[in-house]
């Protein structure tokens, strides 16, 4: 799935078969459910790949969460 947001794509992996819930060209509002977490390909368990893009270059964008920027397989702290 990829969500178009101010001039960036962002494209989310590894979503459960069937459950995205957001049709193509629908306005999606932080904190909406657009689909569950799966393992679709060759993982043992659910997990979620996120890659942003400036939609114009395509060059990789740095994400951050509550001002915050994850690193590989590292946690935050609930």
């Amino acid at each position: 799935m990829i969500v178009a947001c101010d001039g960036m794509r962002v494209e989310l992996a590894h979503l459960r078969k069937g459950s995205v819930t957001a049709l193509i060209g629908a306005r999606v509002l932080a904190g909406d459910p657009i689909g569950a977490v799966g393992n679709s390909g060759n993982s043992t368990e659910p997990h979620l790949h996120i890659h942003a893009v400036d939609a114009g270059s395509g060059k990789a964008v740095q994400l951050s969460f509550d001002g915050r920027v994850p690193s590989r397989n590292a946690q935050f702290a609930r």
